[in-house]
C-alpha cells in the first residue's frame, strides 16, 4: 500500500519532465514528422509502444484532442479561447458518451439493472472526435451527472494503491461521508456520496442513476462545462476522482452491501501509464484534459470490454 507522499507522486502528471523522459528512454518512437498517420495509427503506437522507447506524437494532436463542435453555435471554436484556457474548450462543449436518457423510467433502471459498468457493455462512438466521459441521466430529477474518462481511472486506482487512507466518517440514510487523500497537496478531501445504491434499498438500479458525489475539491466548485468568460452552467454534476474512489471503497466493504457497479481497470492501465510517463506532445507534456481526451479515444478504438472487466 502506498502512503500519501507516495500516491501523490505516483498521480503527478508534472514527472517525468520532457527532459526526464529522454534521459530515462534514449530510443525514441517520433510520430511528429510522419505523414498520414490515421487516429488508428496513432492509438495503436501508444497501445503497442516498446517498453524501451517514449513517444512523441504529432503536434497537430495538441489542438485535435481539444477541439469540439457547438451545433447551435458553429462560430465558436477553439480560436475562441486563450492559450492558458482553450482547454474550457472542450469541457463546455465536447460530447459525452451518454449511457441512458431522460426517457428511462424508475421501473426501466431497475429492470435493466442499470449501473455504470453495466451500461459501459453496450457502449459504443465515435472515437476519432474528443469525448469528454460517461453521462448518466438521474432518473427521479433528470439532472446529469459527468463521469470523466480519466476520474474513473485514478479514483479506482487510489482506491487500489492506498485503501487504507480512504475513511468512512458517517451515514445519513443512503448519503455518505467520508475523506479521500489529496493528490495535490497534503491532508483530505471531505467527500459525501448522495444516493449510494445500497443493495438492501429495494431501488439499487435507481440510485445508481442519482449517485453523485458533493466534494470540496476544485473541480466539483467550478464544474466541467466552465467557460472563458468565468460564466458556468448549471445542471451538471461531475463525478470527481474523490467520489470514485470513495465509490470503489463501499463497494470494498463488504459490511456496507453497496451495489458494484464500477468496473476493473485491465487493458486501458498500460496505455495510460504510457501516456502519462512516456508520452511528449508539442515538446510538452500531456495536460489533465488532454490525457481524458486521449483515454477517451482509446477506450472507444479498443473496445470497452478490453479496456476493462465489465463483469
Amino acid at each position: 500500500m502506498l502512503n500519501h507522499e507516495s500516491l501523490r507522486k505516483y498521480f503527478n502528471y508534472q514527472h517525468p519532465t520532457p527532459h526526464g523522459i529522454r534521459e530515462r528512454y534514449e530510443l525514441s518512437q517520433d510520430l511528429s514528422s510522419k505523414h498520414g498517420l490515421t487516429h488508428a495509427d496513432i492509438l495503436d503506437a501508444i497501445m503497442t509502444l516498446n517498453k524501451n522507447r517514449y513517444l512523441v506524437l504529432p503536434d497537430s494532436y495538441e489542438r485535435h484532442l481539444l477541439e469540439a463542435e457547438h451545433p447551435d453555435h458553429p462560430e465558436i471554436s477553439l480560436d475562441n479561447y486563450r492559450g492558458a484556457t482553450k482547454h474550457f474548450h472542450f469541457w463546455r462543449y465536447a460530447p459525452d458518451v451518454k449511457l441512458n436518457t431522460t426517457e428511462m423510467s424508475l421501473e426501466d433502471a431497475e429492470k435493466q439493472r442499470f449501473s455504470l459498468k453495466a451500461a459501459m457493455r453496450v457502449a459504443s462512438w465515435n472515437w476519432t472526435k474528443p469525448h469528454r466521459g460517461f453521462g448518466v441521466v438521474d432518473v427521479r430529477s433528470g439532472e446529469y451527472t459527468l463521469w470523466p474518462f480519466l476520474y474513473i481511472l485514478e479514483g479506482i486506482k487510489m482506491q487500489d494503491l492506498s485503501p487504507g487512507l480512504i475513511h468512512m466518517d458517517s451515514t445519513e440514510g443512503f448519503d455518505v461521508v467520508g475523506r479521500v487523500p489529496r493528490l495535490r497537496g497534503e491532508g483530505y478531501e471531505v467527500v459525501a456520496l448522495k444516493n449510494v445504491p445500497y443493495l438492501y434499498s429495494g431501488e439499487p438500479y435507481v440510485l445508481s442513476t442519482q449517485l453523485h458525489p458533493v466534494c470540496q475539491c476544485k473541480w466539483i466548485l467550478y464544474g466541467a462545462r466552465r467557460a472563458d468568460t468565468r460564466r458556468y452552467r448549471p445542471g451538471e454534476r461531475t463525478m470527481c476522482r474523490h467520489g470514485v474512489a470513495f465509490y470503489e471503497h463501499l463497494i470494498e466493504d463488504p459490511k456496507e452491501r453497496v451495489l458494484d457497479g464500477l468496473p476493473h481497470l485491465t487493458g486501458i492501465i498500460n496505455p495510460w501509464w504510457v501516456l502519462k510517463q512516456k508520452t511528449i506532445l508539442n515538446g510538452k507534456k500531456l495536460t489533465v484534459t488532454r490525457m481524458d481526451s486521449l483515454i477517451g479515444m482509446l477506450i472507444g478504438f479498443m473496445g470497452v470490454k478490453k479496456a476493462f472487466d465489465l463483469s
